[in-house]
């Protein structure tokens, strides 16, 4: 039985790429399958890939063509065969109780999505920690270990919290599954659309106040290169679908999902 299917999209990470993986390979829960999808590398990335596999057989390997993360992701999920799924970005990496943590706050409570947090640090060989943390949310969420609606989280945290980073969250297979929930394809900042989707539709989630993720931060990383006008029109789209989800859940969490939408057609136009 696999518990946990790890998605990784690769594109053009080949220095980063071993310790991601292995920091995989190193969890305390064994019963994984790894799927790495690379959208297109153009640095040696794949050969990367393929000599990690030399090291971990069962570690899936697929070439794409350059789509986006959105697409390499949604690769990775039709081949995932665990009763969870974790998005784990290339570049960085997670410290190793994370998968099994989650997996049993998960299957004990019958979760729907599990929330985390992030240590920040910069691309250096120091790796010295960023401050503030944005993604260090501890000091603001107080839920304790209680179980509650996504439309409830994002309610009550919106203005603080809005983090709609898809290496944050751990979700259930058969949610994603029943809900036909996807990436959108060939669009940067897809984690938006996927993020209030998931969260409009999750009836039991759980946030645990530690900081399983280790993020990088890369100049050269999608988030933080040069707002220029294809990003601009994919925030737009991003946008557009976040709309279309007005009627998701029986319009339930159309009040606060509009909020999202207006806040980030704000920041195209800022």
């Amino acid at each position: 039985m696999i518990k946990t299917s790890v998605i990784i999209p690769v594109y053009n990470t080949a220095s980063y790429i071993e310790e991601c993986i292995d920091s995989v390979y190193k969890q305390t829960q064994k019963e994984i399958e790894v799927i790495a999808v690379d959208d297109g590398s153009t640095d040696g990335s794949l050969n990367v890939l393929l000599d990690m596999k030399k090291k971990y057989p069962g570690l899936t390997v697929i070439s794409e063509e350059n789509h986006c993360q959105g697409y390499a992701r949604n690769v990775g999920m039709k081949l995932a065969k665990g009763e969870y799924i974790y998005f784990l970005d290339s570049d960085d990496f997670i410290i190793e109780d994370t998968l099994e943590t989650c997996y049993d706050y998960a299957l004990k409570n019958n979760l729907d999505v599990v929330l985390f947090d992030a240590l920040d640090f910069e691309d250096s060989v120091e790796r010295t920690p960023i401050e503030p943390n944005y993604d260090d949310r501890h000091d603001i969420i107080n839920e304790g270990q209680n179980i509650f609606s996504g439309i409830y989280f994002l309610d009550k945290y919106l203005e603080k919290t809005y983090n709609p980073c898809t290496c944050l969250v751990y979700c259930s297979a058969n949610f994603l599954k029943k809900n036909d929930v996807w990436f959108m394809p060939e669009v940067y900042f897809e984690d938006n659309e996927f993020y209030c989707r998931i969260m409009t539709l999750a009836q039991n989630a759980m946030y645990i106040p530690k900081m399983f993720y280790r993020c990088r931060c890369r100049k050269t990383s999608t988030t933080r290169t040069k707002f220029d006008l294809r990003r601009a029109n994919d925030h737009i789209e991003v946008v557009s679908a976040i709309a279309d989800q007005k009627l998701l859940n029986d319009g339930k969490g159309w009040y606060i999902i509009r909020k999202i939408a207006l806040k980030l057609l704000q920041y195209v136009t800022a």
